[in-house]
């Protein structure tokens, strides 16, 4: 859950509240909870966790909005367009294979102060961590209208295409008296704490995408740095906000978001100017597709029946009573014979089902008095067929007098592949893995992929506990996470078994003789057969490669690979920095859960 930083004066009197007990009080009804009260430069500061799935209250302007309607102290005023659109953006079709949609919106007369203006900066921030996701999927640019109007060529036109780095970018970036290319401006930020995480997302692209003016003026790169030209300030009356997005639906998302808090401060409270979005006509069908006005304030209106939320929350409220406490989430609602037609506020880009609209139902009326009831019908629960034989096999190989390890399921990619591979780190390539689920926007070297065996995090244990006296003796019995094209999600999980040996030297009977008895314990003894594992056997069936030419042997139980067995081979110990031999064997269980 976000954390955000919102001035208790400001809360407390936008909130016409008296105290922290009555804004921790509020805040906990409506789903948020005051982590902390902190005093930063002398203003006393709440911390507040918010859901994530509720941008808008990560900055204090959407959290009074939305607390007032909740308490009826002001209802939610809808967004309202000043006029037809008189400024365009033209998309050319080079952006498509960069970053495809841009919208735009223009508040008037806004008035900010110090404290709003770095409300407004901050919350572009968070929406940036949040919604679109470290700006891989949307990246906002504001700007102050006044300047690119003021300036020479100045039209109601701009343009969103990309273009060469080197030849096609010219321009001082925020804050900077420096003119920059492209090349240039990632080479400066590669050393800004801040930025410089975002420019993988364009560096290695041919292209660069960019926003300008109607006098070809550079107002943004995106996702890394506006221009300094079109900078905004406290002072700023009119602002021009633009999302280049590679995903159209979360674009306009933010955009409404944006508009639809901080219009507040606008001389007009809640309107917006639209921007007109055109795409030349040898645009891509998804370009042209997105072709339209913005920001779209059409919202989408979801009929619920008053039987279903009644179902769903244990009550028995006629619409009538359901459409006061919808009122009260910010929706428009009506009713009709039974049914509630609730149209969501622009800023509740959350509601995409009628079960959000009976989540928000529940929140107004008060969880706290939604009465708890025994179900008349009562079932008996009991482990799955894979957890009860999971459980079975941790209590025999515990009393073999084997250790269980609890690795973690997230590793880098360099453990379920390289440090696995049967030669030196210093002589491979680069890890490019093929056979794992990668984790997308990784921020950690440790999670970048779900591991597709336990023999890593076995081995990773071996290497952090060297100090212990041998023979160590570990095992694992969990999932791993395997690629699988015929499954809807593209991967799957399978519970297999690890057991390691680590000694003085190779034992290559104890992990067998274990071997052995795991399949007493399934109930298949003389079963399994072992063979020695040849050149040609699929390394995407069994791991034997990891383990010492001559020293692997394949599992099979009727006639299919379930595993391998063996000693693990020197460099593979050396990759993960292992001093002494090591012996193992790991099989699937998935075949016999039903035996």
């Amino acid at each position: 859950m976000p954390t955000i930083s919102v001035p208790a004066d400001l809360l407390l009197k936008e909130l016409h509240l008296t105290d922290e007990k009555s804004f921790d009080k509020l805040s906990a009804s409506y789903g948020l909870e005051l982590d902390d009260v902190v005093v930063e430069d002398g203003i006393t500061q709440y911390k507040v966790d918010v859901p994530a799935n509720r941008p808008e209250l990560c900055c204090a302007e959407g959290m009074i909005i939305s607390l007032n309607a909740f308490t009826g102290t002001e209802a939610a005023k809808p967004m309202r367009v000043t006029k037809e659109p008189e400024y365009t953006i033209t998309v050319d079709k080079s952006a498509d294979s960069v970053r495809p949609y841009i919208v735009g919106a223009i508040l008037r007369d806004v008035t900010f102060t110090k404290e709003s203006y770095a409300s407004f900066i901050d919350f572009q921030d968070k929406l940036h961590h949040n919604i679109c996701r470290r700006r891989a999927l949307v990246a906002i640019g504001t700007h102050d209208l006044d300047k690119i109007e003021a300036a020479e060529g100045a039209t109601k036109a701009f343009t969103y295409r990309a273009v060469d780095p080197v030849t096609g970018i010219s321009f001082a970036p925020l804050n900077q008296i420096e003119v920059m290319n492209g090349k240039r401006l990632m080479e400066f930020y590669e050393a800004d704490a801040h930025l410089k995480e975002y420019l993988p997302i364009i560096r290695d692209s041919p292209l660069y995408p960019t926003v300008r003016d109607g006098a070809d003026r550079i107002l943004s790169l995106p996702p890394i740095i506006n221009s300094d030209y079109s900078k905004m300030s406290a002072d700023t009356k009119n602002v021009f906000i633009e999302c280049t997005a590679t995903d159209l639906f979360r674009a306009k998302a933010v955009i409404n978001t944006i508009v639809g808090t901080f219009s507040r401060y606008c001389k007009d409270p809640f309107t917006v100017e639209p921007v007109l979005v055109k795409y030349n006509p040898d645009c891509s069908e998804r370009q042209l597709a997105a072709a339209g006005v913005y920001p779209d304030l059409a919202a989408d209106t979801f009929t619920v029946q008053a039987d279903y939320i009644n179902r769903h929350t244990g009550l028995d409220l006629a619409a009538e009573e359901w459409a006061v406490y919808l009122r009260k989430m910010m929706h428009t609602v009506t009713v009709d014979n039974g049914a509630v037609h609730v149209k969501p506020c622009v800023i509740r880009t959350d509601v995409l089902h009628a079960c959000d609209v009976v989540e928000d139902a529940a929140i107004a009326y008060g969880f706290g008095r939604i009465p708890t009831s025994v179900p008349e019908m009562r079932c008996t629960g009991g482990l799955l067929p894979i957890n009860r034989l999971t459980e079975l096999l941790r209590v025999e190989l515990a009393g073999a007098g084997y250790s269980e390890a609890l690795a973690f399921v997230l590793c880098s990619t360099d453990e379920t592949s390289r440090c696995l591979e049967p030669t030196p780190l210093k002589d491979q390539a680069p890890a490019d893995p093929k056979d794992v689920a990668l984790i997308a926007n990784s921020s950690q070297t440790e999670c970048q992929a779900a591991r597709n065996n336990l023999l890593c995090g076995l081995l990773k244990t071996v290497a952090y506990n060297k100090s212990v006296p041998r023979p160590l003796k570990l095992f694992e019995v969990s999932d791993v996470v395997l690629l699988d094209p015929t499954n809807p999600l593209g991967a799957k999980n399978e519970r297999r078994v690890c057991v390691l040996f680590s000694d003085e030297k190779y034992n290559f009977e104890v992990p067998h003789g274990v071997l052995s008895r795991v399949a007493t314990v399934l109930g298949i003894p003389g079963q399994l057969s072992i063979r020695p594992a040849e050149v040609h056997d699929s390394r995407t069936k069994v791991d034997h490669l990891m383990v010492k030419e001559g020293r692997a042997a394949v599992v099979e139980y009727k006639g299919k690979v379930i595993g391998s067995l063996g000693w693990v081979h020197p460099n593979v110990l050396a990759n993960f920095d292992i001093n002494y031999p090591c012996s193992c064997f790991e099989i699937t269980l998935e075949p016999f859960v039903n035996v």
